[in-house]
């Protein structure tokens, strides 16, 4: 029975070539950027050396154009008794994102890779997109802060957006009450793999990804565009748009 042959390693000059600016974590620090994002560090530097090899740091921020709609899943379901009136302030506080210890509002990594699913299965060649999708390692930290855009403090209040759900036939129109920032910011590192794509196209479609990307499908509740069952589908919804205001390269070397 032949061997299994292993793949072959892809090359060890890992630095692109494309536009892009890199900074050091310390540059990080110097720009303002939440002390959750700097201490993937940490994460990165118990990696193994293999591991690190052919691994790209992205740091990214993305500046919200439209509010951001937030829609946390709920544990369970509260039934009130027939009579019983919902409390707008307590519906919509039980679908926010909050942090349980320091209180701020945050976004977790899996908005930031399901924008990015749903981009690349809607724009991008079926190979491409797998290629692309594959070598998503992670995006961290898992919970990414809404920030301020203008002072970079962390978002803790948000306004009640108030809309009628779909229709139950049992009771009819439902009204709901859901989170809703009208000017924030995130800062999150995406890491990336180098075993798919070339470095240069790699960081070229990601950065393509969120230029474009924030037009057009957005992240949160009610966005303009989802992938589902395979499907591109149009929701017609206009929250969750953004800019990208920063994108660089994190250098990996120490010292």
């Amino acid at each position: 029975m032949p061997k299994a042959q292993t793949p072959e390693r892809p090359s060890t000059a890992v630095r692109p070539e494309i536009a892009v600016p890199f900074v050091s974590w310390d540059d990080l620090a110097a720009k303002g950027i939440p002390p959750e994002v700097l201490a993937v560090r940490e994460e990165i530097a118990n990696y193994p050396p293999e591991f690190k090899e052919q691994l790209l740091v992205v740091h990214c921020q993305l500046t919200g154009v439209t509010p951001l709609l937030q829609h946390r899943p709920a544990l369970r379901a509260e039934k009130k008794q027939r009579g019983e009136k919902y409390d707008p302030v307590q519906e919509a506080e039980r679908f926010a994102y909050r942090h349980p210890t320091h209180g701020w509002l945050y976004v977790k990594n899996d908005a930031i890779r399901a924008f990015l699913r749903d981009f690349s299965l809607a724009f991008n060649k079926k190979r491409t997109a797998d290629s692309f999708l594959r070598s998503i390692d992670a995006v961290r930290p898992m919970m990414i802060p809404l920030l301020d855009p203008d002072t970079g403090f962390y978002v803790q209040a948000y306004e009640i957006q108030e809309y009628v759900g779909m229709f139950n036939p049992r009771v009819g129109r439902v009204v709901q009450w859901r989170p809703l920032i009208p000017r924030w910011r995130l800062d999150f590192l995406v890491l990336l793999n180098l075993w798919h794509m070339d470095a240069d196209a790699l960081v070229q479609i990601l950065l393509d990804s969120f230029r474009i990307g924030g037009r057009v499908v957005g992240i949160g509740a009610w966005r303009p565009l989802i992938v589902k069952s395979g499907r591109t589908v149009h929701t017609g919804g206009e929250f969750g748009k953004f800019i990208v205001t920063d994108f660089a390269l994190v250098e990996m070397k120490e010292g």
